[in-house]
């Protein structure tokens, strides 16, 4: 099984990341990101403290952006949570487990160069009760067998429930929008691939954290 999980990972997976960057970038430039802003606008956000009601989110996505995933890191989620990139579109919860604790099998380490607590825009849905968003810009360092492979910078969109649950987690790379069956033909075609890629991911890698990766 870790022969097929190593073939998927380096050829489906770190091609894409590090191959397409520039495509990706012209396509979808023009698109407004789960912010509700556009790329250009989205990057010039300001900084902000974190919230007494965000330190767990912020522990919980800085131990599994570390490649360092503990069943503690996903108590921040709702089981019925969607996780959504460029690469995959992943729910309920366990399928999302499968595809942080894959993270260690991929790459030896990673560091988060960049973590910045972004200020909510008026673009955002403001729906009545507590905060409903938690916006981060972050960069992080991939590192397989001590070389450097990528830095990657993202966008970090979390939606919470009113019980203050993660019910949606949206990275896009570059802070371009990430397509889905919203975005037309195309973006149906790309929504069919990602949970395609995300079952398969699921299939390949349990549920249960590496343990020798645990913080």
């Amino acid at each position: 099984m870790s022969s097929r999980l190593e073939r998927f990972s380096e050829e489906s997976i770190c091609n894409e990341v590090y191959s397409k960057p520039k495509n990706r970038m012209i396509m979808m430039s023009d698109h407004l990101n789960a912010t509700g802003l556009s790329p250009e606008e989205s990057r010039k956000l300001k900084s902000r403290s974190e919230r007494d009601d965000e330190k767990t989110i912020i522990r919980c996505l800085k131990e599994l952006y570390s490649c360092k995933p503990s069943e503690a890191s996903y108590e921040m989620y709702a089981e019925n949570a969607t996780f959504h990139d460029p690469l995959t579109i992943a729910t309920p919860l366990s399928t999302i487990k499968s595809q942080f604790n894959g993270m260690p099998k991929m790459f030896s380490s990673s560091t988060i160069d960049k973590f910045e607590v972004l200020e909510s825009p008026p673009s955002l849905p403001t729906p009545p009760g507590p905060d409903q968003f938690t916006v981060i810009n972050q960069d992080i360092t991939y590192y397989r067998d001590g070389s450097k492979l990528k830095t990657l910078n993202s966008l970090i969109t979390l939606e919470r429930d009113p019980k203050g649950k993660v019910i949606r987690h949206t990275e896009e790379w570059s802070h371009d929008k990430v397509t889905d069956k919203s975005d037309g033909f195309i973006g149906q075609l790309n929504e069919w691939r990602k949970k395609a890629a995300a079952e398969v991911i699921a299939k390949l890698v349990p549920e249960e954290p590496p343990k020798d990766k645990q913080s």
